[in-house]
């Protein structure tokens, strides 16, 4: 079968396999249903137009083979890749649609220039990195979607990675690696909404010259001592931060005055596996503008800047770790409490310390 055409149709039930070290140029991909096309191990296959996986068809990338794509992603049936890189490129936009099944290893972008879009129109699973290297990698609002990423988020200066202006709807990043932002990060457009959950084992810090706007912020990590650190200057709306297990720290010395934490009715809780540190002399935990009070089961830590508690009626520190104790450390900064620090039953236990501060 001559592979070097103008396009790859592929009608009938069938095996194909993209050899090994070659280099295929086509026109347009198309994988009809039922059929079972493999790219081998260190084979490059570059689409001058779209790729389409039919129903029930697949479509593979074997260990450090490459996939480049100049224009659309429609996947009805089913992608995966084992160790292979899938690069979007070329001058014109691309989109990632279909119902089917995504499943990339590495993903690239790399536009011709910065304002050339990627848009995700459909749920997708990234196992190693996403690289912003030149584009702009937008969500579009047609329906809610969810990228996991289990690698890092890397993006140089001309790398830009949003939710669509257009429309409305709330998506989620499963974020499992490292920020390398040097670009733009915009988790709260006008439109779109991103809430990000940092899962898994690794340490994350804001790492880059690039901007950070949050929306929704989860800390679900493996263990408690994993942390997430926001440690550069960033922006997100008020009331952003759920904690689940984990560490969220706010260090270095940016400015920022937020309520923080995430109402549950007019209460929010740090719970048993989890701590909030703050380490940042500019950073002011505003008190919650309804009565309400902060349920302490982990760990509260205020090294510098100014932790506030309420603003309004009865707003109350209660400790309510039903085994062992709840820990509230003061080695600096400021804390203010409306109205009293107090166990939710006799048997509660706090762990009280403080050094300094007031």
């Amino acid at each position: 079968m001559a592979m070097q055409m103008k396009k790859l149709h592929i009608i009938l039930l069938l095996i194909l396999n993209l050899a090994t070290s070659s280099l295929y140029s086509l026109v347009d991909m198309y994988v009809s249903p039922n059929a079972i096309v493999h790219i081998s191990q260190n084979a490059i296959v570059q689409v001058n137009g779209s790729v389409t996986i039919g129903n029930n068809a697949t479509l593979s990338q074997q260990s450090n083979s490459a996939l480049y794509i100049t224009n659309d992603f429609q996947i009805i049936g089913t992608f995966t890749s084992s160790n292979g890189t899938t690069y979007f490129i070329g001058s014109n936009n691309s989109t990632i649609s279909g119902s089917g099944s995504a499943t990339f290893y590495k993903l690239v972008l790399n536009k011709d220039v910065n304002v050339v879009m990627l848009f995700i129109d459909k749920s997708i699973t990234i196992n190693n990195d996403l690289d912003i290297t030149k584009g702009w990698l937008r969500i579009l609002n047609n329906a809610a979607q969810t990228i996991d990423l289990y690698g890092n988020l890397n993006l140089t200066a001309d790398g830009f990675f949003d939710a669509s202006t257009t429309g409305s709807a709330n998506h989620s990043l499963n974020f499992y690696g490292l920020f390398n932002n040097n670009g733009i990060i915009d988790l709260n457009t006008t439109g779109g909404k991103i809430t990000i959950n940092f899962l898994g084992s690794t340490d994350v810090n804001l790492n880059g010259s690039g901007s950070f706007d949050f929306y929704e912020v989860n800390v679900n990590k493996n263990n408690a001592t994993n942390y997430v650190n926001f440690d550069k200057s960033f922006t997100a709306v008020d009331n952003f931060l759920t904690l689940t297990q984990g560490e969220f720290r706010l260090t270095s010395n940016y400015s920022i005055t937020n309520n923080f934490f995430k109402l549950s009715g007019t209460d929010y809780t740090i719970p048993d596996s989890a701590a909030f540190i703050l380490d940042n002399p500019n950073v002011v935990v505003s008190g919650q503008t309804v009565a309400g009070n902060a349920i302490l089961r982990g760990k509260l830590h205020i090294k510098q800047g100014e932790f506030n508690l309420g603003t309004a009626g009865e707003s109350n520190l209660v400790y309510d770790r039903t085994s062992g104790y709840a820990e509230l450390e003061i080695t600096g900064g400021t804390m203010n409490v409306r109205t009293a620090i107090y166990p939710n039953n006799s048997s509660r236990l706090l762990r009280f310390s403080q050094t300094n501060g007031t």
